[in-house]
Parts: structure tokens; sequence; C-alpha cells
């Protein structure tokens, strides 16, 4: 009997254990770890929305990014896909793009590298603002002044104006561009395609 009593207990006890296990795995969770990129940078943040205002508490630019990977040290972050939505004294907003670009937290600068586009309007005389777009390689944008800068070639396109510069300077504050160095502007006509 007491063979009996000891092999129910074991039956019972493999049982419970048996059972457990199964319970157990059933209800384990199992994750796919998400492939984190190796980068020397302290922290890095994605899908980045930035806004600064200013004294009066209207918004001044929003800086936009894929991906910020920041480098404490260096006090400079590298951007993915920046964008900037500056407010000018007009109350337009120029949009600027770039491939990739650099934060330059000393200088509180956000340098655009590689096919920069902007989009933006600029008064001309008394008329309203006119739609524009300028193309450059580089554009250094200072977020405490509101200015802009490229020291490569730009080409600056309006409704039937094309104008080149070697060198471009922006002040968003009074709505003044400056170009220098080899300036020329053609007019062109535009084609209609009915």
């Amino acid at each position: 009997m007491k063979t009996t009593t000891l092999l129910i207990f074991a039956f019972i006890l493999v049982a419970i254990l048996l059972f457990s296990f199964q319970w157990q795995q059933e209800s384990t969770i199992v994750t796919t770890p998400t492939p984190i990129p190796k980068t020397e940078a302290d922290y890095f943040l994605e899908n980045v929305v930035m806004t600064s205002y200013n004294s009066e508490g209207d918004e001044a630019n929003q800086v936009i990014a894929k991906r910020i990977e920041h480098f404490k040290q260096k006090q400079l972050s590298i951007v993915q896909e920046p964008q900037l939505k500056a407010q000018n004294s007009a109350s337009s907003n120029w949009h600027i793009t770039s491939d990739s670009g650099r934060l330059d937290h000393h200088q509180q600068a956000l340098i655009f590298e590689k096919s920069v586009a902007i989009e933006g309007k600029i008064q001309v005389g008394k008329k309203h603002g006119e739609q524009y777009s300028i193309q450059t390689q580089d554009l250094s944008f200072d977020l405490t002044n509101n200015t802009a800068e490229s020291k490569t070639s730009v080409l600056i396109r309006s409704q039937a104006i094309q104008t080149y510069a070697n060198k471009f300077y922006a002040d968003l504050n009074s709505d003044e561009i400056q170009l220098t160095g080899n300036v020329s502007t053609s007019k062109t006509t535009l084609t209609s395609t009915k």
C-alpha cells in the first residue's frame, strides 16, 4: 500500500510538473530584438520635431529630422534628412531641406549638406511675396539670429527669373538676400503644356 501511495503521489507530482511546464511554455512571449545601429554617439533621437519661439512667444523656427545622433564632447549632432521651417518677418515660412546635416551646438547653427533646397517667398517692392526656390550644396542656418549663408554656388528661381551667384546670405528678420561673386540673372519664359 505504501508503494501504491508513493507511485500515485509520484504520478501526480509528474503530472503537475508537466502541466506547469506546458503552461509556462504557452505563456512565454518570444521577442526579436531590434538591431541598434553601431554609433559612438552619446544618444540618438528618431523622428524629431524641435520648435523654438521668439521673445514675443511666436514660433521662430522648427527643426525636423529623421534621426539625430548627439556627440556631447564635440557639442555636435549628426542629422539625417534635416528640415527647417523658419519664420521670416513677413510671416511667411522658409522651408529648407537636405539629405544630411549637422547641428553645431556651440554656434547654434544647423548646417545643411548635400542637395540643399529652400522654398519660400520674397518681397519684391511693394508687391506681395513671390514664390521662389533656391538650390545649393551647403547652407549654414544661424538658429539664434535667423540668418542663412552658403559659400557654394546658388541657383535662385522665381516665376520668370533665374539668378546664379557664388555666395548667398539671407537675413530672415529683415527679408534681405545678398548675392556675391559672379552674379548673373536671366529672364525665362514660362511655357504652357496645353
